[in-house]
């Protein structure tokens, strides 16, 4: 427990300092004397308060420091509006403050509420685990499936939503895949054929040089002067002049060679010739059909394969349909046997709590108060299962139990809310 508080500096106090005896203690006044303010000293110290503002004077630092068992902790903002945690005089991280203030001090305020069903299910469904601790996989269990059939609910009306928008188009899906199959497209393949054109390009560019240089080749005066030459040159015998022939006559050789040579190179570019028109015509035709599809013949290949996913999708749509369908039942029927074991022990262990509660109430001074939970099952699934949980309570003799948030006053809500914490804790 709290044992003393020091404050400085802090909204209209310059300087407290509070001891506490061993036991309950009490701090009364009149309204406006600051006795909130003492509560929010605690706050600030443990990082739950909005820090603007709450300087009294602005040159001078901001002090709280709580001594708590054997625990000191402490908080400040100084001059430069830097604020700095302590633990037993070592900083500490605020957010390892508040974490550390969740098992050192619980603070119930009469604007805390017990009222809302949300609370009441919160605060319930803490004391079930620490009651069972064997659910807690239950639990998680139980929020994995929810989360799950969520998955595949929202999966099953994309799917629905899809197909029926999909349904239109495919007609205009079938006119691609039958029209674009027959053209046995090729992936990159424009960008290929361009590649290829190019590189034909380049050597037909070559043909008339080639064309030229056989034609000059062929000139009747270089060979007969050839062969005629040879032939004089057959009619000395002189050794040298006999190497000399020889000579002659391998250049005829080598001239016939280069000669096919040429004749062949010359060949190949009328073939490439050929390729080329085919390349054009293809090029021609694959923008003409990606002009009537309104998309790029670079990516006609694509637009072709996503028109088949397509199609195949629709055509899929009813054992798709039939596969999430089947996947949602399984995991309901698993999510239902788990909540259905929450659902029983849950009935099981609210009534242990209303018998705390109603023993904590005679000790708040309202020995006639009667405290129920009242747990119905509902066609819905939650993260926690499938139960409506609502507090039933009544504060005087003689009364029927009725839902806390419709009868409870600011007093008896607050004495009700400090019994369930002080049990929960």
């Amino acid at each position: 427990m709290i044992s003393s508080i020091i404050i400085e500096n802090f909204i209209i106090i310059d300087h407290l300092e509070i001891k506490f005896c061993n036991g309950f203690s009490s701090i009364t006044g009149e309204t406006g004397t600051g006795k909130s303010i003492i509560i929010d000293a605690i706050n600030f110290c443990f990082g739950k308060i909005n820090t603007k503002n709450i300087k009294k004077s602005l040159d001078k630092q901001c002090y709280v420091e709580i001594h708590i068992d054997d625990k000191i902790v402490s908080r400040k903002i100084d001059t430069n509006n830097k604020h700095t945690c302590y633990l037993n005089g070592k900083k500490i991280q605020l957010k390892e403050l508040k974490k550390l203030m969740q098992n050192l001090i619980d603070i119930t305020a009469q604007s805390d509420t017990i009222l809302s069903k949300e609370s009441q299910y919160e605060k319930f469904n803490r004391f079930v685990i620490a009651h069972n601790t064997n659910l807690v996989e239950k639990f998680d269990s139980l929020s994995k499936l929810f989360y799950e059939i969520k998955s595949v609910e929202r999966e099953i009306t994309l799917l629905h939503e899809k197909t029926k928008l999909e349904n239109r188009n495919k007609e205009y899906y079938l006119k691609i895949v039958s029209e674009l199959g027959q053209l046995d497209l090729k992936q990159n393949e424009e960008t290929n054929l361009i590649v290829r054109r190019s590189e034909i390009a380049q050597t037909c560019s070559h043909f008339n040089f080639i064309k030229e240089t056989l034609e000059l080749l062929h000139s009747p005066s270089i060979s007969d002067n050839l062969t005629h030459s040879i032939r004089n040159l057959e009619k000395l015998k002189d050794t040298t002049i006999d190497a000399l022939k020889n000579r002659l006559s391998s250049v005829v050789i080598e001239l016939d060679d280069v000669m096919k040579e040429l004749e062949d190179f010359k060949n190949t570019i009328n073939s490439q010739e050929t390729e080329l028109q085919e390349i054009d015509e293809r090029i021609s035709l694959l923008k003409t059909v990606a002009r009537k599809y309104n998309t790029s013949s670079a990516t006609l290949f694509e637009f072709l394969y996503d028109a088949k996913h397509e199609l195949n999708y629709i055509e899929n749509f009813d054992a798709n349909l039939k596969n999430l369908l089947l996947k949602r039942e399984q995991l309901e029927s698993e999510y239902d046997s788990i909540a259905e074991i929450i659902h029983n022990e849950r009935i099981k262990i609210a009534k242990n709590l209303s018998n705390l509660v109603c023993l904590k109430l005679k000790e708040l001074a309202m020995p006639n108060a009667t405290f129920e939970i009242n747990i119905k099952k509902i066609n819905s699934r939650t993260k926690t299962g499938s139960d409506d949980i609502e507090f039933l309570a009544n504060f005087n003799k003689n009364t029927t139990l009725l839902p806390v948030m419709q009868i409870a006053s600011g007093g008896e809500a607050t004495r009700l809310h400090f019994a369930i914490k002080s049990i929960l804790s």
